[in-house]
């Protein structure tokens, strides 16, 4: 008789044990709760689900917030799928470079010619982002701003000039785009130019009023760039068309600092007044020597040799010129806003 009841029991308490473990799998258990409540009666499984539910809805709303934020951070890209419901039916046209499409929206209606998607490019923007030649003809003669800048603060000549597109830089100038409207980061076209060595983009906005001397947030100016990189031609176009080669960043430093700093030896000699090696003088030249206009200049073979002997030359011993110092602040590497 006790085998027996000892048996049925057994099998209850299996039976409980796993109706417990069942009820606690379910989004509200009954028995579970009722017993931890009988444990601890100040317990609300409710309040308690509430919470959590609320921590779980903040940490996503976080977690989408620093992804939209990283994405802005990012380089712009044109295969972002998040930003193509922003784009309007020309950007689909230049992304695809359907140009007959293009022009039967030009024609139909062009007044969204310069909206901009979330990344802040128009159509103008994006097409010479993408070298979009024959797009860029269209919509600059359809009435395109060539002045508007993405959220970077990045004109399409700023594009063009980070990209050495030469010929979309040409059509953008000359259809009145600003050549010293700079970036986010105080950077214009020709900073840009300068510092990736687009000679010929740097002509070409110097040629069409580009400031030399202006200042980005380092402090830094074109020639500065130019010369921390090593591209002789654009410093020689700089300072013929008046760069101050004296102008300072903030942390103290001249484009000749950056150029001894980075090994440009040639470039630092043009920046101290030497000539180049074209045989144009760059810089403060060297004075002439005066011209004796009383005694008449002789040849020098004809001129008589003096009969007192010279005082023979005491030899000196030779000293160690003293190493120029060099300013405290100066970087191990060129860290430029650009890169």
């Amino acid at each position: 008789m006790n085998k027996k009841v000892l048996s049925i029991s057994a099998v209850l308490l299996a039976v409980i044990i796993v109706l417990l473990i069942i009820d606690s799998t379910l989004d509200r258990p009954i028995v579970t709760n009722k017993i931890i409540k009988a444990i601890y009666p100040d317990w609300d499984p409710e309040k308690k689900k509430g919470l959590k539910d609320e921590e779980t809805a903040q940490q996503g709303q976080e977690d989408l917030s620093a992804q939209e934020q990283g994405g802005m951070d990012e380089p712009p890209s044109v295969d972002i799928p998040t930003y193509s419901e922003s784009r309007t039916p020309m950007m689909q046209a230049v992304m695809k470079g359907d140009e007959k499409k293009l022009m039967e929206l030009m024609n139909s209606d062009s007044s969204g010619i310069n909206k901009q998607d979330l990344l802040g490019f128009t159509a103008l923007n994006l097409a010479v982002y993408m070298g979009k030649e024959q797009a860029v003809k269209t919509l600059l003669i359809g009435g395109a701003n060539p002045n508007i800048p993405d959220v970077n603060g990045m004109t399409p000549t700023a594009h063009a000039s980070r990209q050495e597109r030469l010929n979309l830089a040409k059509l953008l100038l000359e259809r009145g785009a600003n050549p010293n409207k700079p970036n986010n980061e105080g950077q214009t076209p020709l900073m840009i130019a300068a510092h990736y060595g687009h000679e010929d983009l740097a002509e070409l906005l110097l040629h069409n009023n580009a400031n030399v001397n202006v200042k980005d947030k380092l402090g830094r100016t074109a020639l500065i760039e130019a010369s921390a990189n090593g591209y002789t031609k654009i410093v020689l176009s700089l300072l013929s068309l008046g760069a101050d080669k004296t102008a300072r960043d903030n942390v103290g430093q001249t484009a000749q600092d950056y150029a001894f700093r980075f090994g440009h030896e040639d470039i630092a000699e043009i920046l101290s007044g030497q000539q180049a090696e074209d045989g144009t003088v760059v810089g403060e030249p060297m004075p002439e020597a005066p011209v004796d206009t009383q005694t008449p200049a002789q040849p020098l073979l004809n001129q008589p040799v003096p009969t007192t002997p010279a005082a023979p030359a005491q030899t000196q011993p030779m000293q160690a010129q003293p190493v120029p110092q060099q300013q405290n602040q100066q970087p191990t590497q060129f860290r430029s806003n650009l890169q």
